[in-house]
């Protein structure tokens, strides 16, 4: 597990069952939480996982608080410039954001 790493690349790696056995025990293959850049993999092997072999995934922040257009949010880390903050609304049902604004 990679978390808050940037441009993670995994070279030459090898997530298989052990000889005789039908399914590893591992969960997932490569996880990588709130990169920035990446992960790269080069050359690699992920085989019979329980899971994922590659997974990606962000935090979501808690919407602690709207007044008109401001939204208060936690649970998150600092977002940096360009970073796209997207708010949903868990009732809606067109899967769109609520919200949208660029740091």
């Amino acid at each position: 597990v990679a978390e808050g790493s940037s441009a993670l690349v995994v070279r030459d790696a090898t997530v298989a069952p052990a000889p005789g056995r039908y399914h590893s025990t591992n969960a997932d293959g490569v996880f990588v939480l709130d990169a920035r850049v990446g992960p790269t993999v080069h050359g690699s092997r992920l085989v019979a996982i329980g899971d994922d072999g590659i997974i990606v995934k962000t935090r979501s922040g808690v919407c602690t608080r709207q007044v008109g257009e401001s939204y208060t949010l936690s649970g998150i880390g600092l977002p940096r410039p360009g970073d796209v903050m997207r708010v949903w609304t868990p009732t809606a049902t067109s899967g769109l954001p609520a919200a949208s604004a660029t740091v």
